[in-house]
């Protein structure tokens, strides 16, 4: 027997569609890599392993979106709005954006005030 969808519909395809509901970072179908997502270091600085847009793990995906929303507030001045256009520009979907944005923005302040 298949699990309700999350939508409370028709059985899901997928049985783990819960833990990446379709269409809000990849469709449910996509396997995430078996490569680590976060930045490894290397004798050059650091280094993301994934495109943006092809990220798929949360906690990966708001650490790398909040250093983007740091880099935008220290390259705007104080007086700096970042729009999802922004975000996007810099290679990362529409989708990630719309689910992660908020808390990246949040991160990216909240280590800001830290840092201070």
């Amino acid at each position: 027997m298949l699990p309700i969808s999350s939508d409370g519909g028709a059985p899901m395809s997928n049985p783990y569609e819960f833990l990446n509901p379709p269409g809000l970072v990849h469709d449910a179908g996509s396997a995430p890599s078996t490569l680590a997502e976060h930045r490894i270091t290397t004798h050059d600085g650091y280094l993301w392993p994934v495109a943006r847009a092809d990220m798929v793990q949360v906690c990966a995906i708001r650490t790398r979106m909040a250093e983007d929303v740091r880099d935008l507030l220290r390259s705007g001045g104080e007086d700096a709005i970042i729009a999802a256009d922004d975000l996007q520009r810099l290679g990362w979907s529409a989708d990630q954006v719309k689910c992660h944005g908020k808390a990246a923005i949040a991160l990216a302040l909240t280590d800001q005030r830290e840092a201070a």
